[in-house]
């Protein structure tokens, strides 16, 4: 099947996330300085604005912390897909990402739901992060 959804837009700081999800492996960061942890990637921290961050790999697992389910959606790409879940979905280190959850029916989906990591392969060089039920 094509995709014909938006595909992200790498950059030179986010080129090693990318590769990483082609890979199967989920990137967050963590700040030498600080050491807090970050999440969306980026070249520098966004709690000290120092640049001493170090990837580490993210098992991905979390819960839901909200949602929700997308009823109408006339764009390109997605009006096939409704209903679909957006969620905010918190993993270790209090992290909270804000991605699809796919593979479940909308309608079952809830606040506390544990998911996890994985990946839907849109081109050849785009494999895009999402979550499914645990």
């Amino acid at each position: 099947m094509e995709w014909i959804k938006p595909l992200p837009v790498a950059s030179g700081e986010t080129k090693p996330f990318w590769d990483a999800c082609k890979e199967g492996k989920f990137l967050i960061q963590k700040c030498k300085t600080c050491n807090e942890y970050q999440y969306h990637y980026r070249a520098f921290c966004s709690h000290c604005w120092f640049g001493e961050i170090q990837d580490i790999e993210s098992k991905g697992d979390g819960n839901i912390w909200s949602f929700t389910v997308i009823n109408r959606n006339r764009s390109p790409g997605f009006i096939d897909d409704v209903p679909y879940v957006v969620a905010m979905i918190e993993i270790e280190g209090g992290l909270k990402i804000i991605s699809n959850v796919i593979n479940c029916d909308p309608w079952k989906v809830y606040i506390g739901m544990p998911v996890k990591l994985t990946f839907t392969k849109a081109t050849e060089e785009w494999t895009l992060p999402m979550f499914e039920p645990s």
